[in-house]
């Protein structure tokens, strides 16, 4: 027994790969008025979705898919995404990107707005990765798993 154990811990070879899995980035976008009233609830007054609602990412246009509230959770990039569920509150997803990715850029538009949204990753020793958000070129404190924006529109 003891032969067979010292063979197999014997077999690992110094060069073999590590594989390490990333967890994949994506978004979370509030998009609310200045008193705070979700402007993604068709319920609301005022609100954006009648307006035109896309992302630009790596120079292709993505339009704002509708997210019924399925368990769904595609690991693919799967653009803009209304999330809609019954008894929670309406928000748009982004994503997924890669989780290794270094620096990836996108730009959101709401009717004539635009709204540059971007992250940076700095790999650290053991796998660790550590992400910065910005909005507008304006660092954001979110979490870094999952990020989650608050944009206020003034209509």
């Amino acid at each position: 027994m003891w032969v067979f154990a010292l063979l197999f811990l014997n077999s690992c070879d110094e060069d073999d790969d590590i594989v390490i899995d990333y967890v994949p980035v994506e978004f979370t976008i509030s998009v609310q008025n200045p008193a705070g009233s979700n402007l993604l609830d068709a319920s609301v007054p005022g609100n954006v979705l009648d307006e035109s609602i896309s992302i630009t990412y790596k120079g292709q246009d993505y339009d704002m898919a509708v997210w019924d509230g399925s368990r769904l959770l595609p690991p693919y990039w799967y653009g803009l995404v209304l999330q809609n569920n019954a008894g929670s509150v309406p928000r748009l997803h982004v994503g997924q990107f890669d989780g290794v990715s270094r620096h990836e850029v996108y730009v959101l538009k709401i009717g004539s707005r635009e709204y540059d949204i971007s992250f940076d990753a700095k790999f650290k020793s053991g796998g660790d990765v550590s992400r910065t958000f910005y909005l507008n070129g304006k660092k954001q404190k979110v979490d870094e798993v999952k990020p989650a924006y608050t944009i206020v529109i003034d209509k």
